[in-house]
């Protein structure tokens, strides 16, 4: 049996195939298993010139995942979606966000096998 399946409960039959006779089955049981993103920031608030650092740490089961293939950052001041292999990359906000104002930034990071998962961090411009 091979493939993706969904959560539940699989006969599975093995059946021997070197001459000798005979077939076992077994009860698979399918859970799905949590995949989270913690997004930080550094610093968490700062002036619009200030370099922002973003780190998106992913986890499957609470196990660190080694099968993200790409993040996809959205920064909530319109500059638009900025796709990287890694899980850092940095952002300046810019005169375009005003002194006072939070924005919340999103990154949605994409398993090897298309399972998503986001992760969100507010940043105040001071």
């Amino acid at each position: 049996m091979n493939g993706t399946h969904a959560n539940g409960s699989y006969k599975v039959t093995a059946t021997a195939t070197d001459g000798a006779t005979g077939a076992a089955q077994i009860i698979i049981n399918v859970a799905a298993v949590p995949v989270a993103v913690n997004l930080t920031a550094t610093p968490p608030f700062g002036s619009q010139t200030q370099v922002f650092s973003f780190t998106a740490n992913v986890t499957i089961g609470g196990n660190p995942a080694t099968n993200v293939v790409r993040y996809e950052w959205d920064f909530g001041d319109g500059s638009g979606t900025v796709t990287t292999s890694g899980n850092t990359t940095t952002h300046v906000f810019g005169s375009s966000t005003p002194t006072g104002t939070t924005r919340t930034v999103t990154v949605k990071a994409v398993l090897a096998d298309g399972t998503e998962a986001t992760g969100r961090v507010e940043i105040r411009i001071t």
